[in-house]
């Protein structure tokens, strides 16, 4: 009896996908995640801004005439940052320790980066399904909570940004106005619920 010893290889490569969650970039940010990405994956390096803009660098941005970014996206051999306005990833296809080393600082600064106000989102997400949507149809804002997570791009460093409250004035006051709504809502649905069954009767 023969024993037949095989090399079983993995047909495709193992992707290690992170999630950075609701996160705000300033440049700072981006050349911080940029240089670790470059320390960690020796190689050629691309950063694309808004799907079509090419850039050597974060400092590229200087000449970018608007304040917000769309996307920005680097790839490196075997890293891959995607960052916009329905996701904040990182991808790392078969990561050694000094790529999971980057991976894990890059996590840090995203943190230092969360957008406290997603927690408005979860909020509204919770409210909503709460609400019947037998009665109230099927409530896009139920499904807004992508995994991925999002990011706000700024293309200037945070030292010469407005004030938070005039950042961030006009999303304050939608998201309080539509939190009463649905809160509102999620009070008045037993009692509608009772009403139309009442009715049936």
């Amino acid at each position: 009896m023969y024993l037949v010893l095989m090399a079983l290889k993995r047909i495709k490569s193992e992707v290690d996908h992170r999630s950075l969650g609701h996160v705000r970039f300033w440049t700072e940010d981006l050349s911080a995640i940029v240089g670790l990405i470059e320390e960690a994956s020796p190689g050629e390096i691309k950063i694309t801004v808004d799907e079509d803009l090419s850039a050597a660098g974060v400092e590229d941005l200087a000449e970018y005439p608007r304040e917000r970014l769309t996307s920005f996206v680097v790839t490196a051999p075997g890293v891959e940052l995607v960052l916009g306005p329905n996701v904040a990833v990182l991808k790392l296809e078969q990561p050694n320790l000094a790529v999971r080393g980057m991976a894990t600082e890059i996590e840090r600064i995203a943190g230092s980066g969360r957008r406290r106000g997603a927690l408005f989102g979860r909020t509204l997400r919770n409210v909503a399904a709460s609400i019947p949507l037998a009665l109230v149809g099927k409530l896009p804002i139920a499904q807004a909570g992508d995994v991925r997570g999002s990011a706000i791009l700024y293309s200037r460093p945070k030292r010469d940004a407005p004030p938070w409250f005039e950042r961030n004035k006009d999303a304050l006051a939608t998201n309080v106005i539509v939190s009463i709504v649905f809160y509102i809502l999620g009070l008045l649905t037993p009692a509608i619920v009772k009403l139309i069954g009442n009715l049936f009767h």
